[in-house]
Parts: C-alpha cells; structure tokens; sequence
C-alpha cells in the first residue's frame, strides 16, 4: 500500500480487498488484518472526506463503518447531495448534523 503521498484517493471497496503474493484481489471482510486499510496505522489520516456518505450508510453494519472506526483519530467529513429523509438518519448520527443545506435551483444557479 502507497504511504508516500500527501493526499490519497480510494474507494472503500480498494480498502476492503486484499493483495496476494500472486497479485490477486480478494474481497475480505472488513474486520480482518488482511483487509488492505489495516497496512495503515490508525492515525496515518489527519482528514478523510467520505463522498455520497448516504450511500454506504452509517450504521454500525456497515462496510464503511468499520473502515471510519479504524480511523476514528483522522477528522471525518460526510459529503452528500441527497436530501436529509429518515432512511438515511444513520448518516446524521454518525456525522451529525448537516453545516451546510442549499436547494436543488441554488444548486443548477451555482
């Protein structure tokens, strides 16, 4: 895994897989040391911005939940266009509530 950077992008299904000595990729629940996230040492991130965070949710189920816990010393920042509703209140709990709102129209002017 790259530690050599100042910034690093991912999606959380590359940090859920693990590389093989023979180069394969293989899905890894998201618990276990094999799963590639845990080549970092928890405190590794300062700041971890999730976008679309609705999508995965933030339940304590969750696949990305766990990664976010393993990294719980970094700032966390949830980004989402989805407007807040109750099927995504696990969202708001886990990242509070929203700082900023703006509605569709003010978005397409913007």
């Amino acid at each position: 895994m790259p530690k050599n950077g100042s910034l690093f992008f991912t999606i959380f299904q590359t940090f859920l897989t693990s590389v093989n000595p023979v180069s394969e990729v293989t899905p890894v629940n998201y618990f276990s040391p094999e799963a590639n996230f845990g080549e970092y040492p928890p405190d590794f991130f300062d700041f971890i911005i999730v976008d679309e965070c609705h999508r995965g949710g933030a339940n304590d189920e969750s696949n990305w939940r766990g990664i976010l816990d393993y990294f719980a010393p970094a700032v966390q920042l949830g980004l989402t266009a989805t407007p807040k509703r109750k099927d995504n209140v696990d969202t708001y709990a886990y990242f509070g509530e929203p700082v900023f709102l703006y509605s569709l129209k003010e978005g397409i002017i913007a």
